[in-house]
């Protein structure tokens, strides 16, 4: 099993807590993380952006899609749009991507806000091991 540190904005946590997104989806030109380094069971570790991971959950389902094409962005927003809860706009901000990586969430519970020292642009990060709480 794999740790996945995820930026995600909060009202998103919110909803993947309160059981209404139960998707994520991500959208890249470049073939970067998340695409190809998720597995089922993987954990993901729900942070703010500028702020502590405040919740985990696990990865129920993952799908994979290469060479995306607007059919492809069509249909990922017709199977999984009202489950990904995406704003206005954004599969047309995303018309050019090559990549999409679909991941189906499982199991989403809140932590003790956790601080992780991040000072990069990623979005999504593979972790080395899970992260804790420091102990005094």
């Amino acid at each position: 099993m794999s740790h996945h540190l995820v930026i995600i904005h909060p009202s998103y946590i919110a909803a993947i807590l309160a059981g209404k997104k139960t998707v994520e989806c991500r959208l890249s030109k470049r073939r970067i993380r998340p695409f190809g380094a998720i597995d089922r069971g993987d954990a993901l570790w729900l942070k703010r952006p500028g702020g502590p991971v405040v919740a985990r959950a696990r990865v129920r389902h993952v799908r994979y899609f290469a060479a995306v094409t607007q059919r492809t962005l069509r249909d990922i927003r017709c199977r999984y749009g009202p489950a990904i809860m995406a704003r206005a706009g954004f599969f047309t901000r995303h018309r050019s991507a090559n990549y999409a990586t679909v991941v189906l969430i499982d199991r989403p519970s809140s932590i003790k806000p956790l601080a992780i020292a991040k000072r990069d642009q990623r979005a999504w990060v593979l972790l080395d091991e899970a992260p804790h709480h420091a102990t005094s």
